[in-house]
């Protein structure tokens, strides 16, 4: 019995070092997560002013556009009608024409701001407004030929309804862009907001 009483022992003196060392890889403390620095909300998301500023910038392009077509709005039935001697029909049908290229250019401008970009699409639809101004301004001066006069008045409208696809479109999905997923709905109410801003100063300076 004492031999063997000293056997066991001796084992024990030999494993007692590898459950040490079992015991010390244990009881190593984890990190702790709480202990982690925390992430300040200004990291996390844009500050409130720099996504308005963002926002902004992008509506204004859509502003613009809008105080275009309510300026054109403003005086081409007049001047169809009163300048050009014709009927109420054709001044309608040059001030229509401009929301029927709207109609059929709009999904090719999203297909525009998706492929090429919506920076590349805003300017784009704003090249197209400044030649749609330009047309404008050769139908006023071609009032002495009222066919030809009102046929670039028809061009100008055309020209003018694809610039208001690839603005509003662009400029749209530029913001959602600049930032962020989380504030899609304020870019789109934003938007929304600017069409009608341009309408009381478009009146304004009918008169």
């Amino acid at each position: 019995m004492t031999f063997l009483s000293c056997c066991i022992a001796s084992r024990e003196r030999k494993l007692q070092p590898l459950a040490t060392r079992r015991s010390v890889y244990l009881t190593v403390p984890m990190p702790d997560a709480s202990c982690a620095p925390p992430v300040s909300q200004a990291t996390a998301e844009p500050h409130h002013s720099s996504v308005i500023g963002a926002v902004l910038s992008t509506v204004a392009f859509t502003f613009v556009i809008y105080l275009i077509i309510g300026l054109s709005l403003a005086v081409l039935p007049g001047f169809v009608h009163a300048r050009l001697g014709f009927g109420a029909m054709l001044a309608g049908l040059s001030i229509s024409m401009q929301y029927v290229a709207t109609l059929i250019s709009r999904t090719r401008a999203g297909y525009m701001a998706d492929t090429r970009g919506p920076k590349r699409t805003v300017l784009t639809g704003l090249t197209m407004a400044g030649a749609s101004g330009l047309l404008l301004l050769l139908g006023a001066l071609a009032v002495p030929l009222p066919v030809v006069s009102l046929g670039l008045i028809l061009i100008a409208r055309l020209a003018l309804g694809c610039a208001e696809s690839c603005v509003s479109t662009g400029a749209i999905a530029w913001g959602m862009g600049q930032v962020g997923h989380q504030h899609t709905a304020r870019v789109i109410s934003w938007n929304g907001v600017a069409p009608t801003a341009p309408s009381p100063l478009a009146r304004r300076s009918a008169c």
